[in-house]
């Protein structure tokens, strides 16, 4: 298992890349929900903050789908299904992180 990052400059240039993606979507054209979960995966690799990684993570979800034109307003409230289903969520992130399987964490975010 890979660790956070935890030097600055390491999570300030993981960051930016992360608003890249999130912003360009000519550098990664995928559909706007499997790129939702794609990006709250890095986001939670990334793991910027001490504490609330979870929380902004899932906003950061909510608020690209605004942007994408999927929600009219930040209303969807994805925590709920997240906080229930907690120990499937960390053992599909770390799947993904250590088999690199990616169709398991889509699924799964799917389902939020």
């Amino acid at each position: 298992m890979l660790p956070p990052p935890q030097d600055p400059a390491e999570i300030v240039a993981l960051m930016r890349n992360l608003e890249c993606i999130i912003n360009d979507a000519g550098l990664f054209a995928v559909d706007p929900l499997i790129k939702m979960a794609l990006i709250h995966h890095q986001f939670e690799s990334i793991h910027p903050f001490y504490d609330g990684n979870g929380r902004t993570g899932r906003i950061l979800n909510v608020l690209y789908l605004v942007k994408e034109g999927l929600l009219d307003i930040p209303v969807l409230y994805l925590s709920s299904h997240i906080v229930h289903t907690k120990a499937d969520y960390y053992r599909l992130l770390q799947t993904v992180r250590v088999d690199d399987s990616w169709e398991d964490w889509v699924l799964y975010m799917r389902i939020c």
